[in-house]
């Protein structure tokens, strides 16, 4: 068995806040991107013999397998939240978001028995995700205590092809 596995992977975020008033309005800005380049080449050679009952007569299987899979993906998000005072210690907060992905895999894997070729296993992915989310809520804040409780809409929308065949588009 040889595996050579080469792992490129990256990540970035951005969070910015700022108070507007001394009785708490506020806003935050939150962002980021994360990336993945991934590269993975396997080999494995096994020689198999099978004695069931008679020790004369056996039989014998040579199996090379080797695999090449590739996966790229790239995210990114953003979100805002906004803070507004009702009265002292309460304030109502508003929050808009999006997160977005896009993976791409790609594997090919041959395989001989005997020497023999059995039906390769390749094939192609690519996967593509978009979540919205929007936030109401509610903030106690004194002293050290902060209580939050808030309501969320999400909405999701996947589309996946297989082989360059759309397999998946949903809306959540």
């Amino acid at each position: 068995i040889t595996s050579e596995d080469k792992r490129n992977n990256g990540e970035l975020s951005l969070y910015y806040s700022k108070k507007l008033n001394e009785i708490g309005r506020n806003f935050r800005i939150r962002s980021g991107l994360e990336f993945r380049d991934n590269d993975d080449i396997n080999f494995q050679q096994s020689l198999n013999k099978f004695n069931v009952s008679d020790p004369t007569n056996y039989s014998e299987s040579n199996e090379i397998t080797k695999r090449d899979e590739n996966n790229k993906a790239v995210n990114y998000n953003f979100s805002i939240r906004y803070m507004e005072p009702i009265v002292p210690h309460h304030f109502v907060s508003v929050s808009t978001g999006i997160r977005n992905g896009n993976d791409d895999d790609r594997l090919t894997q041959t395989k001989t028995v005997n020497d023999i070729a059995v039906t390769p296993l390749i094939y192609d992915i690519d996967y593509k995700n978009r979540t919205y989310d929007q936030r109401l809520g509610y903030v106690y804040s004194k002293d050290k205590f902060q209580l939050y409780a808030s309501g969320a809409y999400h909405t999701m929308h996947q589309k996946m092809d297989l082989d360059r065949v759309m397999v998946i588009d949903n809306k959540y």
